[in-house]
């Protein structure tokens, strides 16, 4: 394509095309796909295909959860993968069959990759369900992996993204931990140690049961209660999960700030205020409300100092007479309290909207995935019922100096000498000129020291470029 001159490349996404196609999540470097009606029998006569492009110089590599067509003609009900996209593809592998077991990954040779899924007539099969993620992830696992599986006391594995197309239920919550036949991907999203549109690895522990597992709605991903089990796993995270004040009044009221404040007359004539001082989760008491009805309400937490935020729990008015609560929001932060930025997942364009309470009562969590590092923090209702309120807390943690450092250096590409030392040798040379020209007022003398210093530096440099122009690549970690 041409446009103003400039010949533009557009570049294939992955995108599934066809009447067959299953519910799908296609991320960056993972992904979940799935026949339409899975776990259901699939529907006669339809077909689909998904192209998959991950950064050049990946492969990918498939794992399969489930594979089961009917047999009666591989001619017409089948799923095969191709190398590529486009006329010149061509087959890696074709599977048909009932209850057809692939342990193995299945592996491209280049970072293209066609799926295609054909159905006839037929009467049996619940179709297919799979994982795939680019070749460095070699434990990746499939959204059906239960806990189960790893009976390890401890492992590691890949979870791929789009978790939450698995109809299987999950039972547990953190900290206590999941039911051992929890798929371990759905409950690690619902724990929030991975997002469900860019998956990750996890870490888990294998541990003894508990008489009761609690049922708890975080993510968009909802536990159900449950009993006594013989084991159950855990998740390792960072730490970074502590109140950050609200319910404590670490925060105090004067850091809290509302767009508007609902007031109105109690039964028995007196004023009723719905301040921002109310918003703290687990106190009694009323809630913050707007007074105004519309999506530009927000409850502001000034944080007194910039720090990095991990979740949110919500909950509604928490009164049986007001019946009021937020069932979807925004999140905006800021460092000043003037420019704010809303947040987003990681690798979307999109602005995030979350799901909040779905009754006036329980507890809902989200999770920051990436986290948020700000010392303001609004939440914009963008859906309620009745009427906007809501209670709150932020988990976080303090962002010390080697957190932030090494924060920043995963959201820059750094290149840096091979003789980082003698970089700082040249600021110092600079200075020296500054001070000697200062105080002596004798340019000559300090270029002459400078040139010498030069020299050596450039010498020495030199003798250890071998060949890569004298930097390293410091690697993101």
């Amino acid at each position: 394509v041409v446009v103003g001159g400039w010949k533009l490349k557009l570049c294939r996404l992955c995108r599934p095309a066809g009447d067959g196609c299953g519910p799908s999540v296609l991320g960056p470097s993972s992904g979940t796909l799935s026949s339409l009606g899975y776990p259901g029998t699939y529907p006669n006569d339809t077909v689909c295909e998904w192209e998959i492009s991950v950064p050049r110089g990946n492969r990918v590599h498939f794992r399969f959860a489930e594979l089961d067509f009917e047999n009666s003609n591989c001619q017409v009900n089948y799923l095969r993968l191709y190398n590529g996209i486009g006329p010149e593809r061509s087959e890696i592998v074709k599977y048909c069959g009932l209850s057809v077991k692939v342990k193995e990954l299945i592996e491209s040779t280049g970072n293209q990759v066609t799926v295609q899924f054909m159905s006839g007539t037929h009467r049996t099969g619940r179709g297919f369900y799979l994982s795939y993620s680019t070749t460095e992830h070699t434990d990746l696992i499939t959204c059906l992996d239960k806990g189960t599986h790893f009976p390890e006391a401890e492992f590691s594995k890949y979870c791929p993204a789009g978790c939450l197309t698995s109809t299987e239920e999950i039972s547990g919550t953190i900290p206590n931990g999941y039911r051992e036949s929890s798929p371990v991907c759905v409950a690690a999203v619902h724990a929030g140690v991975v997002s469900n549109g860019v998956g990750g690895r996890i870490s888990a522990v294998n541990s003894k049961g508990i008489p009761h597992y609690e049922a708890t709605l975080a993510n968009n991903v909802t536990s159900t209660g449950g009993t006594l089990s013989d084991s159950l796993f855990t998740f390792r995270t960072n730490g970074c999960s502590g109140r950050l004040g609200l319910e404590s009044n670490a925060v105090a009221d004067t850091q809290l700030s509302a767009s508007s404040v609902f007031e109105c007359k109690t039964g028995f004539g007196e004023d009723s205020v719905w301040a921002p001082s109310g918003a703290r989760l687990n106190k009694a008491g009323l809630p913050w409300a707007s007074y105004q009805l519309d999506q530009r309400q927000w409850l502001q937490v000034d944080l007194k100092r910039e720090k990095r935020i991990t979740g949110i729990t919500t909950t509604g008015s928490t009164q049986r007479e007001y019946q009021y609560y937020v069932s979807a929001y925004r999140v905006l932060y800021s460092n000043n309290g003037q420019q704010w930025s809303i947040y987003r997942e990681a690798n979307s364009s999109q602005d995030k909207v979350f799901q909040g309470n779905i009754n006036y009562l329980h507890e809902v969590r989200n999770n920051f995935i990436p986290p948020i590092e700000g010392r303001f923090v609004r939440i914009n209702p963008t859906l309620w019922h009745q009427r906007i309120a809501l209670k709150l807390e932020l988990v976080g943690c303090q962002i010390t100096n080697t957190g932030w450092f090494k924060n920043k250096k995963q959201r820059t590409d750094v290149r840096s000498p091979s003789l980082g030392p003698h970089r700082y040798v040249m600021r110092l040379i600079r200075l020296y000129v500054h001070l000697w020209i200062s105080h002596c007022g004798s340019l000559d003398l300090s270029l002459c020291f400078c040139c010498r210093l030069v020299e050596k530096h450039e010498a020495a440099v030199a003798l250890q470029d071998g060949g890569d122009g004298g930097f390293r690549s410091v690697q993101q970690q």
